[in-house]
Protein backbone atom coordinates (compact mmCIF):
# COMPACT_ATOMS: atom_id res chain seq x y z
CA UNK A 1 0.00 0.00 0.00
CA UNK A 2 1.47 3.31 -1.01
CA UNK A 3 0.63 6.70 0.35
CA UNK A 4 0.33 9.61 -2.04
CA UNK A 5 2.30 12.68 -1.04
CA UNK A 6 0.20 15.64 0.06
CA UNK A 7 1.33 19.22 0.04
CA UNK A 8 0.74 20.75 3.46
CA UNK A 9 0.86 24.50 3.64
CA UNK A 10 3.40 25.82 6.05
CA UNK A 11 2.74 28.60 8.49
CA UNK A 12 2.42 31.94 6.78
CA UNK A 13 1.46 30.44 3.42
CA UNK A 14 -2.04 29.72 2.22
CA UNK A 15 -3.06 26.80 0.11
CA UNK A 16 -4.56 27.90 -3.16
CA UNK A 17 -7.00 25.84 -5.06
CA UNK A 18 -8.12 26.66 -8.53
CA UNK A 19 -11.88 26.41 -8.54
CA UNK A 20 -13.58 26.91 -11.85
CA UNK A 21 -15.62 30.11 -11.97
CA UNK A 22 -18.88 29.81 -13.82
CA UNK A 23 -19.24 32.00 -16.87
CA UNK A 24 -21.48 35.05 -16.78
CA UNK A 25 -24.06 33.29 -18.96
CA UNK A 26 -24.13 30.29 -16.62
CA UNK A 27 -24.65 32.58 -13.61
CA UNK A 28 -27.51 34.41 -15.38
CA UNK A 29 -29.19 31.11 -16.34
CA UNK A 30 -28.74 29.92 -12.76
CA UNK A 31 -30.53 33.01 -11.48
CA UNK A 32 -33.32 32.61 -14.05
CA UNK A 33 -33.66 28.92 -13.19
CA UNK A 34 -33.90 29.70 -9.47
CA UNK A 35 -36.45 32.47 -10.12
CA UNK A 36 -38.64 30.18 -12.25
CA UNK A 37 -38.59 27.40 -9.66
CA UNK A 38 -39.28 29.86 -6.86
CA UNK A 39 -42.21 31.37 -8.77
CA UNK A 40 -43.60 27.90 -9.52
CA UNK A 41 -43.39 26.80 -5.89
CA UNK A 42 -44.82 30.07 -4.56
CA UNK A 43 -47.61 29.88 -7.15
CA UNK A 44 -48.43 26.27 -6.23
CA UNK A 45 -48.50 27.06 -2.52
CA UNK A 46 -50.61 30.18 -3.10
CA UNK A 47 -53.07 28.25 -5.29
CA UNK A 48 -53.34 25.45 -2.72
CA UNK A 49 -53.90 27.91 0.12
CA UNK A 50 -56.43 29.89 -1.92
CA UNK A 51 -58.40 26.76 -2.77
CA UNK A 52 -58.23 25.37 0.74
CA UNK A 53 -58.80 28.51 2.81
CA UNK A 54 -60.44 30.87 0.30
CA UNK A 55 -63.79 29.13 0.09
CA UNK A 56 -63.10 27.56 -3.29
CA UNK A 57 -63.85 23.96 -4.24
CA UNK A 58 -62.62 21.91 -7.16
CA UNK A 59 -64.91 19.38 -8.75
CA UNK A 60 -64.76 17.23 -11.86
CA UNK A 61 -67.15 17.54 -14.82
CA UNK A 62 -68.73 14.15 -15.45
CA UNK A 63 -70.58 14.65 -18.73
CA UNK A 64 -70.09 16.48 -22.04
CA UNK A 65 -73.32 18.49 -21.61
CA UNK A 66 -71.41 21.79 -21.29
CA UNK A 67 -69.13 21.36 -24.30
CA UNK A 68 -67.35 23.29 -25.68
CA UNK A 69 -67.14 25.30 -22.43
CA UNK A 70 -66.28 22.26 -20.27
CA UNK A 71 -65.55 18.71 -21.39
CA UNK A 72 -66.08 15.52 -19.45
CA UNK A 73 -63.04 15.12 -17.17
CA UNK A 74 -62.32 18.84 -16.88
CA UNK A 75 -62.05 20.37 -13.44
CA UNK A 76 -64.10 23.39 -12.43
CA UNK A 77 -63.32 25.73 -9.57
CA UNK A 78 -66.44 26.94 -7.77
CA UNK A 79 -66.94 29.54 -5.08
CA UNK A 80 -70.05 30.28 -3.04
CA UNK A 81 -71.88 33.44 -4.08
CA UNK A 82 -75.07 35.04 -2.85
CA UNK A 83 -77.99 33.45 -4.71
CA UNK A 84 -79.52 36.90 -5.32
CA UNK A 85 -76.35 37.85 -7.26
CA UNK A 86 -76.88 35.14 -9.89
CA UNK A 87 -77.66 36.31 -13.43
CA UNK A 88 -78.48 34.85 -16.82
CA UNK A 89 -75.29 33.41 -18.27
CA UNK A 90 -73.80 32.37 -14.90
CA UNK A 91 -72.91 28.70 -14.36
CA UNK A 92 -73.91 27.58 -10.84
CA UNK A 93 -73.53 24.11 -9.33
CA UNK A 94 -77.06 22.98 -8.46
CA UNK A 95 -78.74 19.84 -7.13
CA UNK A 96 -80.53 17.77 -9.77
CA UNK A 97 -84.31 18.14 -9.18
CA UNK A 98 -84.78 14.40 -9.82
CA UNK A 99 -81.78 13.29 -7.70
CA UNK A 100 -80.92 15.99 -5.09
CA UNK A 101 -77.70 14.18 -4.07
CA UNK A 102 -76.37 14.65 -7.62
CA UNK A 103 -74.95 18.08 -8.49
CA UNK A 104 -74.58 19.50 -11.99
CA UNK A 105 -73.20 22.65 -13.62
CA UNK A 106 -75.25 24.25 -16.40
CA UNK A 107 -75.69 27.78 -17.65
CA UNK A 108 -78.62 29.90 -16.39
CA UNK A 109 -80.92 30.82 -19.29
CA UNK A 110 -83.78 32.27 -17.22
CA UNK A 111 -83.99 33.61 -13.67
CA UNK A 112 -86.68 34.97 -11.35
CA UNK A 113 -85.80 36.46 -7.97
CA UNK A 114 -88.29 36.69 -5.09
CA UNK A 115 -86.55 38.99 -2.61
CA UNK A 116 -89.41 38.84 -0.10
CA UNK A 117 -89.17 35.07 0.31
CA UNK A 118 -85.44 34.92 -0.44
CA UNK A 119 -85.91 32.45 -3.28
CA UNK A 120 -84.36 32.36 -6.71
CA UNK A 121 -85.89 30.22 -9.47
CA UNK A 122 -83.62 29.38 -12.36
CA UNK A 123 -83.88 27.49 -15.60
CA UNK A 124 -80.55 26.08 -16.76
CA UNK A 125 -79.34 24.37 -19.89
CA UNK A 126 -76.13 22.64 -20.82
CA UNK A 127 -74.34 24.39 -23.68
CA UNK A 128 -74.42 21.14 -25.69
CA UNK A 129 -77.99 20.19 -24.74
CA UNK A 130 -80.87 20.89 -27.14
CA UNK A 131 -83.45 21.47 -24.36
CA UNK A 132 -83.62 23.33 -21.06
CA UNK A 133 -83.40 21.54 -17.71
CA UNK A 134 -86.20 21.25 -15.17
CA UNK A 135 -86.55 24.58 -13.30
CA UNK A 136 -84.83 24.72 -9.91
CA UNK A 137 -85.78 26.89 -6.95
CA UNK A 138 -82.82 27.93 -4.83
CA UNK A 139 -83.79 28.58 -1.22
CA UNK A 140 -80.29 28.86 0.27
CA UNK A 141 -78.44 32.16 0.54
CA UNK A 142 -75.22 30.84 -0.99
CA UNK A 143 -74.78 28.88 -4.21
CA UNK A 144 -71.54 27.46 -5.66
CA UNK A 145 -70.76 29.20 -8.96
CA UNK A 146 -68.10 28.22 -11.47
CA UNK A 147 -65.32 30.80 -11.52
CA UNK A 148 -62.71 28.92 -13.54
CA UNK A 149 -62.16 25.70 -15.45
CA UNK A 150 -59.07 23.55 -15.78
CA UNK A 151 -59.16 21.65 -19.08
CA UNK A 152 -58.18 18.06 -18.32
CA UNK A 153 -60.80 16.28 -20.42
CA UNK A 154 -58.16 14.51 -22.48
CA UNK A 155 -56.71 12.90 -19.33
CA UNK A 156 -58.35 9.92 -17.68
CA UNK A 157 -59.02 11.09 -14.14
CA UNK A 158 -61.91 8.75 -13.39
CA UNK A 159 -60.06 6.96 -10.60
CA UNK A 160 -59.11 10.12 -8.70
CA UNK A 161 -61.46 10.73 -5.77
CA UNK A 162 -59.53 12.84 -3.30
CA UNK A 163 -59.62 16.38 -1.98
CA UNK A 164 -57.49 18.32 -4.48
CA UNK A 165 -56.69 21.21 -2.19
CA UNK A 166 -55.24 18.99 0.54
CA UNK A 167 -53.16 17.04 -1.96
CA UNK A 168 -51.83 20.24 -3.55
CA UNK A 169 -50.98 21.69 -0.14
CA UNK A 170 -49.34 18.43 0.94
CA UNK A 171 -47.33 18.28 -2.28
CA UNK A 172 -46.09 21.83 -1.80
CA UNK A 173 -45.07 21.11 1.80
CA UNK A 174 -43.28 17.92 0.73
CA UNK A 175 -41.45 19.85 -2.00
CA UNK A 176 -40.29 22.47 0.52
CA UNK A 177 -39.12 19.75 2.93
CA UNK A 178 -37.13 18.09 0.16
CA UNK A 179 -35.50 21.42 -0.69
CA UNK A 180 -34.82 22.12 2.97
CA UNK A 181 -33.01 18.84 3.59
CA UNK A 182 -31.37 18.48 0.17
CA UNK A 183 -27.60 18.82 0.51
CA UNK A 184 -26.20 21.90 -1.11
CA UNK A 185 -23.70 21.44 -3.92
CA UNK A 186 -21.81 24.54 -2.76
CA UNK A 187 -21.35 23.04 0.72
CA UNK A 188 -19.99 19.80 -0.80
CA UNK A 189 -17.54 21.77 -2.95
CA UNK A 190 -16.31 23.74 0.10
CA UNK A 191 -15.75 20.54 2.11
CA UNK A 192 -13.80 18.88 -0.70
CA UNK A 193 -11.58 21.94 -1.02
CA UNK A 194 -10.70 21.86 2.68
CA UNK A 195 -9.37 18.28 2.48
Amino acid sequence: MSIAPVEVPTEGTAATHASPTPSRGARIWGIIDAAVWTAAVVGAVAAALLVHFGGFQITRVLSPSMEPTFSAGDLVVVRSVDSMDLNVGDVPMLPDPDEPAFLYVHRIISIQKDTERGEVSVVTQGDANPAADTPVTIVSEKVPQVVMSIPLGALNLSSITFNWSLWALGGAVAFFLILLFMPSRKKDDDESESL
